[in-house]
This record gives C-alpha cells, structure tokens and sequence, in this order.
C-alpha cells in the first residue's frame, strides 16, 4: 500500500485503521474511497444542522451513530408503523439493534450509507454538520423532508437547521419577506398617521363650528340690543320731535291770532276816523 489506501483525494491513518476524506464540494462515495463533485441538485438539498454538546473531535466517535439515527428517523417519516417499537423502547442497547435492523430491510427508504456528510464546523452554538441524503434508489431526498424527519431525531440535540447553500430565488423569498414586513410596518403607520390627522381635523371642524354658533348668537343678541336702543332713539327722536313740532305750530296759531287783534284794531281805529271826518 502506497499509505492513500487507494482514498481519491485525502486519507487519515488511525490505530490499526483509516478513512478517506474529501476536499470542498465533493462527497465520498458509498465505496469509501471515491470522491464525487457534488451536483447542484445534492447542493440544493444540502443542510447545515447544528447539534449542542458536541465538536469535531467528539464527532468523530458518534457520526456513525448520527448517520444511522438520521437514516432512522427519516424512514420512520415516510412509514411511522414500522417506528412505534424504535421509538418506545427504553434501552439504548435494543433500540439500536432495532434501528439497524429496520435500515436492514428491503424497504428501507434510506440507509445509513445515504447520509452524505461533506463538511464539519464548530461554532459557538455547538457541531455544525453538512450533509445531503440519497435514497435507497439512488435520488436525491428533497431537504424539506429531511428537515422534518430530522426534528424527530433520537440520541442527539438539534439547535438549527438550513439550508447550506441558499439559492438565489431563496433569497429573494427571504428578502420579499422583509419587504413584506416593512410594508406592514409602514401601513400600519400611515395609517395610524391619516387617523391622527382625521381626528384633529374632525375636532378643530367641531370646534370651529361651535365658535362660530356662539359668535352668531352674540351677533344676533348684540343686532337685537342694537335694534331695540335705535328703536327706542328713535321713538325718543320722534317723540322729540312730536314736542318741538307741536310747539311752533302753538306759536304760529297765537301769531296769527295776534296779527289779526291788530288788523281789528287798525279797521276799527280806520273806521272811527271816517267817521268823525263824515260828522
């Protein structure tokens, strides 16, 4: 052996063992050995699930207990009856031996094997593991499937689960939603706005309204008191003037009166004359 132990792209000597590896965007083969370019469909569905409480180095002696859960619980997804004894079994040791059997069946929907784990990472939140899933007839399980049988995983603690490679119609979807809320937001804020603006209106028209009722009613009781004081100069001023209109008319009677007193005696005084002068 050359020490690649015939691994196409990376091998790790262990104690008495090895296992081959395989760079950025490829995955190993069911052979152990091959490496493929993965395809833009396995890309697609490809996920990032990130388990608590573990680490690389952790990893290491539970992945194949983690493919094999992974395997299990998706297959119960798609049959659930062939899971209740899995499921409800209390001890670790039996309920291993059933998960093994039931990827062991004819039907298995998705073995162990089909768990294609292509990147490890630690984070802060714990292990973030890729992987995408092949099926017993060799396609491609869609990554919402996955992400809803892998929430019923037994055995480990999943924290977060997306997509690993987001595509562009993802992110529009993403941000329409954002968009989405922001017009929400800002609907919600005009239009408490416009109700702000309409109340203040209505009570300024309300109160413009009632001003203007109390100053017609002043106007009118003020025209009224008006009227009633011109009314009153007026029956003064006529009563007035009944008073100096009478008085003349009382001086021109006793003027006349008097001319004629004079004219009378004058006559009388004209008469006597020709008299005497007649005698």
């Amino acid at each position: 052996s050359d020490g690649t132990h015939n691994c196409s792209q990376n091998c790790t000597n262990t104690n008495g063992s090895f296992y081959c590896g395989c760079n950025s965007s490829y995955w190993l083969d069911f052979d152990g050995v091959t490496c493929n370019v993965i395809s833009e469909v396995q890309r697609q569905n490809s996920l990032n699930v990130t388990l608590s409480n573990l680490t690389t180095s952790t990893f290491k002696e539970r992945q194949d207990n983690f493919t094999m859960a992974t395997a299990v619980a998706i297959n119960c997804r798609e049959t659930p009856e062939k899971c209740v004894t899995i499921n409800n079994d209390s001890s670790s040791l039996r309920k291993r031996n059933n998960q093994q059997n039931l990827l062991k069946r004819q039907d298995t929907f998705v073995s162990a094997n089909g768990i294609i784990i292509t990147n490890k990472e630690d984070t802060t939140d714990g292990l973030q593991v890729t992987f995408f899933v092949i099926g017993m007839n060799g396609e491609v399980i869609n990554a919402q499937a996955v992400v809803e049988a892998i929430q019923n995983i037994v055995g480990f603690t999943v924290t977060n689960i997306m997509l690993a490679f987001p595509t562009p119609q993802d992110e529009d979807d993403q941000m329409l939603s954002i968009a989405q809320i922001a017009a929400i937001v800002i609907g919600v804020s005009v239009g408490t706005l416009l109700l702000v603006i309409i109340s203040v209106l209505v009570g300024y028209c309300l109160w413009m309204h009632h001003k203007s009722g109390r100053f017609s009613f002043k106007n009118g009781a003020q025209k009224h008191s008006d009227s009633n004081v011109e009314n009153v100069y007026q029956l003064e001023h006529s009563l007035q003037g009944s008073v100096h209109s009478t008085k003349p008319k009382f001086t021109d009677v006793d003027s006349k009166k008097e001319e004629n007193y004079e004219e009378g005696d004058k006559g009388k005084k004209s008469l006597d004359k020709s008299e005497e002068a007649h005698f």
